[in-house]
């Protein structure tokens, strides 16, 4: 059943692929940092 997954990495070329995987940690930090802050703002009530 996972047979989808595995063909959709496959499909994608070779140069974009670090491309995606560097947006994505981008992301993940962006989206840290955003939480933190977040923390940061209930924390001062």
């Amino acid at each position: 059943m996972g047979d989808g997954e595995s063909s959709v990495i496959i499909v994608l070329p070779c140069f974009s692929w670090k491309q995606t995987l560097q947006q994505a940690k981008m992301a993940f930090f962006l989206i840290k940092i955003e939480e933190n802050q977040r923390k940061d703002k209930y924390s001062l009530l």
